[in-house]
C-alpha cells in the first residue's frame, strides 16, 4: 500500500481547484529549519515543500496552507486578508471534497 496515499489523493484535487497563476510542484522532504513547510515562487512555478516528518493528516493541513499562499502570492509571503481568502476558498472546497468521499464509501462505492 503506497504509503501516504490520501495526502496525493488531496495534493491533486487541491491542485485541481488551485487559482494559481503557475503550475505548483509539492515535495515531501526534511525540513530543517523551524517551519512544517515553504511555498517558493519559481521561474514559471510554485515549488511547495512539506516536511516528511508530518502525520499524514498534519501535512495536509499544511499542503492548503501552501497552496493558499501560490493561490493569493505576491511579492514577499505574507497571510494577509488575499491570502485569509484563498485559504477559505480551498478549505471550503476541500471540505466539500471529504463530504463527497465520506458519501462513496458510506455507500459502499469506495
Amino acid at each position: 500500500m503506497q504509503e501516504f496515499k490520501f495526502f496525493y489523493r488531496a495534493m491533486k484535487f487541491l491542485k485541481s481547484v488551485s487559482l494559481s497563476k503557475y503550475p505548483i510542484k509539492v515535495r515531501r522532504t526534511d525540513i530543517k529549519e523551524n517551519a512544517s513547510g515553504f511555498c517558493i515562487k519559481k521561474d514559471g512555478y510554485f515549488l511547495i515543500l512539506i516536511d516528511k516528518n508530518l502525520s499524514e493528516e498534519h501535512s495536509i493541513d499544511i499542503l492548503l496552507h501552501e497552496i493558499a499562499h501560490a493561490d493569493s502570492w505576491a511579492e514577499g509571503y505574507n497571510h494577509g486578508l488575499d491570502w485569509a481568502i484563498a485559504f477559505r476558498r480551498l478549505y471550503n472546497l476541500w471540505e466539500a471534497f471529504l463530504d463527497d468521499w465520506n458519501e462513496k464509501i458510506l455507500n459502499g462505492e469506495k
